[in-house]
């Protein structure tokens, strides 16, 4: 089993504090493999190795590993054995069985499954809990705080990414219809910066990575970034439900044929 691992530099213990700190719960998971070492990647000093817990307890040794900056103020860095990177099943998150939605092939060849954060009609596949209406006493759905969020960015990200493809809000009526989000688009269309936000998101579901370990992995480009996307968002639903109402349209128009 494939590993990442994280060095903490000028810190020698290691628990769910630090965890915390540097923003790793998710990422790292409990019951996390760790140990003190004098010298760090790239000449570093002294600090802590860390990598989740695993059956196959990972070798803590900085060697034979590329090592990547955790941003540009570096609290932390991210090593990966370039010959044998992390792979979709060596990331799935312990304990937790993978939301529902499609698998999407990444950057590194290999399927990722993508959840469905929000159905266009409204529906989800992400957990819903069961509560009590506060007015009438009677059964009240709703989504805990992670599902709200994930069902938010993807009513995001299709209401931007609808328009666009339907010419509404791209530069022109080509870009639209190829798929393209223009490099600057208005102020009601999504930038690429924000589909990569969404995208890693979408990815954070069902797997113990985030932005940094996304980029390290380089897991995701223009395109595989934006079919993350339309699967988190049902985008194919919504697209059926515009071709359909086309047709319609145009089995109302004289001498016009519906698309095949």
């Amino acid at each position: 089993m494939a590993q990442l691992l994280y060095f903490i530099p000028g810190v020698h213990t290691a628990g769910p504090a630090l965890q915390a700190e540097l923003g790793l719960d998710h990422t790292l998971g409990p019951g996390v493999t760790w140990g003190a070492i004098d010298r760090g990647p790239n000449d570093l000093g002294a600090g802590c190795l860390l990598a989740a817990a695993s059956p196959d307890r990972p070798r803590l040794t900085v060697g034979e590993r590329t090592w990547y900056p955790a941003g540009p103020e570096k609290p932390y860095w991210i090593g990966l054995d370039p010959a044998a990177p992390p792979t979709e099943a060596d990331l799935r998150r312990d304990g937790f069985p993978l939301i529902a939605g499609a698998d999407v092939e990444l950057a590194d060849g290999r399927p990722w499954h993508i959840p469905i954060a929000r159905f266009f009609d409204g529906r989800t596949n992400c957990p819903v809990l069961w509560g009590l209406d506060h007015t009438t006493g009677e059964l009240a759905e709703r989504l805990d705080p992670a599902g709200q969020v994930f069902w938010d960015l993807a009513a995001e990200f299709l209401t931007a990414y609808a328009g666009l493809r339907a010419g509404e809000l791209a530069n022109s009526e080509t870009d639209a219809a190829a798929g393209r989000i223009p490099s600057d688009p208005p102020a009601a269309g999504i930038a690429y910066t924000r589909v990569l936000e969404i995208a890693t998101a979408a990815l954070a579901v069902n797997y113990r990575v985030g932005r940094f370990e996304i980029l390290a992995l380089e897991l995701l480009a223009s395109d595989t970034a934006l079919a993350v996307c339309k699967v988190f968002s049902d985008f194919a639903g919504l697209e059926a439900l515009m071709t359909r109402a086309a047709d319609q349209q145009k089995k109302n128009i004289p001498g016009s044929t519906p698309a095949a």
